[in-house]
């Protein structure tokens, strides 16, 4: 962000606070005991932060392994990655050039079959 309140115009780091609920369509592509795992979906979010933006949407996608133990329990490990569509307005004190809001994470699961 460049922030005019900096005594050069300068750019500031910012940090943004809220949250995420994660809807995700996955497959495990074999039923091998050590199978590649893959996911697909979106994030709604909400900025605490940006408080007059509405919940927004971002896409995710993730490829990873899923290990099967027994017949009952298999454990996922799954990097992911996100893009957020949504750009907030620039106002008066910030403005934004070169916006853009990614995120990379690891999912991991403990998945019990019954």
């Amino acid at each position: 962000i460049k922030s005019p309140q900096g005594p050069y115009g300068e750019y500031t780091p910012f940090i943004s606070k809220g949250w995420q609920f994660p809807i995700l369509l996955s497959h495990r592509l074999t039923d091998s005991r050590l199978s590649p795992y893959f996911s697909v979906g979106a994030i709604l979010a909400k900025s605490k932060t940006f408080t007059e933006c509405p919940i927004t949407t971002e896409g995710v996608v993730g490829i990873g392994l899923n290990y099967r133990i027994n017949s009952g329990l298999a454990i996922l490990v799954e990097p992911t990655a996100s893009y957020s569509f949504c750009r907030p307005a620039n106002d008066s004190f910030y403005t934004y050039s070169q916006y853009r809001s990614y995120s990379f994470g690891i999912q991991t699961q403990l998945i019990w079959y019954f």
